[in-house]
């Protein structure tokens, strides 16, 4: 698993699956990121809604192919990722969610997780990582494409709730 990869090649981070005695961090690390949470819902992030993120996976995928990651620094959770292995392809990884704690926005620390990605991907024999970004969600799409991915589709997602989303979906060949 990519996990195992990034521990060794992130050496000043903890990462960890993310796990219960870690869901009250979780969920201040979206608290902190109110403008994402206003792009897609019409409320504040609810812990409920933090939770349900551990667990949802894409159609046509098992449960093992999902990890839902922390990246520690000095105990704290600087970062969360959610990676999908071998979806929508095998030879591809996914990010579901790629979120930095708010205090530490435009440190660097997203630029360095995702090039560490970029290459365990690579490392492992992946050919393409692969994320959708919410339309309106202009600061996502400019960090992507500051990391040359390029948008390959466009799309709408229903969510279970009924609410609609208009996604970019970018990749990044490996």
């Amino acid at each position: 698993m990519l996990i195992d990869d990034l521990e060794l090649e992130l050496n000043d981070y903890v990462i960890r699956e993310i796990r219960k005695d870690h869901y009250l961090e979780l969920f201040q690390l979206y608290k902190s990121n109110p403008y994402y949470f206003s792009k897609i819902q019409d409320h504040e992030i609810r812990y409920e809604e933090c939770i349900n993120d551990l667990i949802e996976i894409p159609p046509n995928t098992r449960r093992n192919q999902k990890q839902y990651i922390g990246f520690f620094h000095d105990g704290k959770l600087l970062a969360v990722m959610d990676l999908i292995e071998g979806y929508p392809k095998r030879e591809v990884v996914f990010i579901g969610l790629f979120m930095i704690h708010g205090e530490y926005h435009r440190l660097g620390i997203g630029k360095n997780i995702v090039n560490s990605l970029i290459r365990c991907s690579r490392k492992k024999g992946l050919k393409r990582i692969k994320l959708a970004c919410i339309k309106e969600n202009t600061i996502s799409q400019i960090f992507w494409k500051s990391l040359q991915f390029i948008e390959v589709d466009r799309c709408i997602n229903k969510k279970t709730d009924e609410k609609y989303w208009n996604l970019i979906v970018m990749e990044k060949e490996l």
